[in-house]
């Protein structure tokens, strides 16, 4: 068992699960009727404006063999699965619920991430079905997600995405279905 915290930005909480810096995680559920994690975004939704995004439901930074599987995320205030900075990712037969109405809302965005792999899921959200991005941030903003501090660093962290695989995955999105950001 690994104790998880939520991270803390500027007026909004930054995340609701927030492992980082971890080897061999998993969120492994019986079945996705069963398992779900609910962000609990309703209380956001009525408040969204740009520039006040809620929490990220799950973001993994600087971790290696993450596995999701068999579980539910829905009701994310913002972004809902985003692992950064990580090697190895599997998730298969989750289901992404947000819903249409909500921006911001993405379902699963691997960010500077190797050997990805998302396949038999389903994902609903009100912006971006997956968004693959590539990371280019301070090293003190990385810190900071990390619960570090390296205040006044001028590094810049810059890594591509790459070896990602996307298959048999069904996606309803007000927005890009699969986009790079």
């Amino acid at each position: 068992i690994v104790a998880l915290r939520c991270t803390g930005r500027p007026k909004t909480p930054r995340c609701c699960v927030s492992p980082t810096s971890l080897i061999n995680i998993a969120i492994l559920g019986a079945d996705q009727n069963t398992s779900v994690v609910d962000g609990g975004g309703i209380s956001w939704y009525w408040r969204w404006h740009p520039g006040l995004d809620g929490p990220r439901l799950f973001e993994v930074i600087w971790s290696t063999n993450v596995i999701l599987a068999h579980v539910t995320f829905q009701n994310s205030a913002s972004w809902t699965i985003h692992p950064t900075f990580c090697d190895g990712v599997l998730a298969h037969h989750i289901r992404i619920l947000n819903p249409r109405w909500v921006g911001n809302t993405d379902g699963f965005d691997p960010d500077s991430c190797t050997d990805v792999k998302l396949y038999d899921s389903i994902i609903d959200t009100g912006d971006d079905g997956i968004s693959i991005k590539s990371g280019n941030c301070s090293a003190e903003e990385t810190a900071a997600r990390a619960g570090r501090s390296m205040h006044g660093t001028k590094q810049v962290i810059q890594r591509p995405s790459k070896n990602i695989h996307i298959y048999r995955t069904k996606m309803l999105s007000r927005n890009f279905g699969v986009g790079s950001g």
